[in-house]
C-alpha cells in the first residue's frame, strides 16, 4: 500500500473549486497527457436511470508499476510539469499540478486504475483503488504478464452520487477539451 502525502480532508479542502464535469476532463486530460489518441468514456446507469459508473479508457503509455509511487504519492506536484519543458509535442501538458487523479470525490466514491504498460517487450497491468473516504491511501494489485495489443488505462469512477446529465457532459467536454 502506497501513502499520498497529504489528508483525506486536505486534499478535499485544496481541490473544493472541482465539480463533476471538471474532473472528469481532469481524467480525460490525463490520457491525452500519457500520449494517447482515443479517448472512450463509457456510462452505465441504476434502475432508475442515472448514472451509476462512469469509466475513461485511454490508449496512452500506462503507468508503470516502478513509477506508481512517483506518479501517486506526490499531491500538488507531478513529474507532468518537469517533462514540459523537454516535450516537444503540440499540445503540451495539461495534468501539471498532480492533483487530477483525487479530483473523484466530488461526485463519486470509489476510483479504480487498470493500467495496461510495456516493458521489455511484455505487456502488464495491474490495478490501483482510492475510495473517497480515504483520499490518501491507495491500493495496488500485483502486476501481472498479459496477452496485449496496446498500452493505456482505464480509470472507472462508481458510487457516483450526483446527478449527472450526459447532454452538460458532452458540452462542457467539447467546450474545455480543445486540442491545439
Amino acid at each position: 500500500m502506497g501513502r499520498i502525502a497529504i489528508t483525506t480532508g486536505g486534499v478535499k479542502q485544496s481541490l473544493s473549486n472541482y465539480n463533476a464535469l471538471k474532473s472528469i476532463c481532469e481524467y480525460i486530460w490525463n490520457g491525452f497527457d500519457a500520449g494517447a489518441n482515443r479517448i472512450e468514456i463509457n456510462t452505465s446507469r441504476n434502475n432508475l436511470s442515472a448514472i451509476s459508473e462512469i469509466s475513461i479508457k485511454d490508449n496512452g503509455i500506462g503507468i508503470a508499476k516502478k513509477l506508481l509511487n512517483k506518479k501517486f504519492k506526490p499531491f500538488y506536484e507531478s513529474e507532468k510539469a518537469e517533462q514540459a519543458y523537454e516535450r516537444t509535442r503540440i499540445t503540451g501538458i495539461h495534468g501539471k499540478n498532480g492533483v487530477g487523479r483525487l479530483t473523484f470525490f466530488c461526485f463519486a466514491q470509489y476510483a479504480e486504475w487498470n493500467t495496461v504498460y510495456k516493458e521489455n517487450e511484455k505487456f502488464k497491468n495491474y490495478s490501483i483503488n482510492i475510495h473517497a473516504n480515504n483520499l490518501e491511501n491507495y491500493k495496488e494489485t500485483d502486476e501481472n504478464i498479459i496477452e496485449a495489443k496496446e498500452t493505456g488505462t482505464t480509470v472507472t469512477l462508481s458510487g457516483i452520487y450526483q446527478n449527472i446529465d450526459i447532454y452538460e457532459l458532452n458540452e462542457y467536454i467539447k467546450k474545455n477539451l480543445l486540442v491545439y
